[in-house]
């Protein structure tokens, strides 16, 4: 059964989606599990080239690593000043690249 927290519209969290309309509101509750803890919105995601993570970055300055199979945060990075707006890894998930609104 999905989390009750995954509503679109909460953009705190990460929700992780079963494609299955074009809407996702209207796809019968297809989120499969939800990635939540930035304190302000997420503004990137990326999965990582093995499928087993993926990261995200947020108002809140920080970049966080997911554990897919676990819903949990398994590293928070800090080191922005401000909203980090982009977020890309390496193919082998070594080296983490985030952009944001830093001066």
């Amino acid at each position: 059964r999905p989390p009750a927290s995954c509503d679109a519209k909460d953009s705190k969290n990460v929700a992780c989606w079963r494609p299955v309309t074009k809407l996702l509101a209207q796809a019968g509750n297809p989120c499969l599990i939800v990635f939540g803890g930035h304190k302000g919105r997420v503004m990137s995601v990326r999965l990582d080239a093995r499928g087993k993570y993926i990261y995200s970055g947020g108002e809140d300055g920080t970049v966080r690593k997911w554990h897919i199979q676990s819903g949990k945060c398994v590293l928070v990075m800090r080191g922005h000043e401000s909203t980090v707006n982009a977020v890309d890894a390496t193919a082998d998930s070594l080296v983490v690249f985030s952009g944001g609104d830093d001066k």
